[in-house]
């Protein structure tokens, strides 16, 4: 998976328009401390995430199938185990905490 660069913040920022997650993403850094973990934000942010992924399924591929440098189509024929490795990478990035911390100071 390839490094997160700034022009993910864009497209993360439309997946949760579309999705219409952004209060939830506001409570997840609201209720975050200092001690609160990459992954344990990560997990909260793809929970956000999961309740209304079909609303941005298009703009969610394409962010994935850029993570991992693959077309579309790729990604569209992951197996569920793939997927959530895929995810689960995600989660697990370095530069996640960061990342989040920056698209939700984008939103505000």
């Amino acid at each position: 998976m390839r490094e997160l660069k700034f022009p993910d913040v864009f497209s993360v920022i439309r997946i949760i328009k579309k999705a219409g997650i952004s209060r939830q993403v506001r409570a997840i850094f609201a209720d975050s401390t200092e001690g609160t973990s990459q992954k344990e934000i990560g997990a909260k942010f793809l929970f956000s995430c999961i309740e209304n992924l079909g609303e941005a399924q298009e703009e969610i591929t394409e962010f994935l199938a850029s993570l991992k440098e693959v077309e579309n189509e790729v990604i569209e024929k992951m197996n569920l185990e793939e997927t959530a490795e895929l995810l689960m990478g995600f989660l697990e990035h370095p530069g996640l905490k960061s990342f989040l911390s920056s698209v939700s100071k984008l939103m505000k």
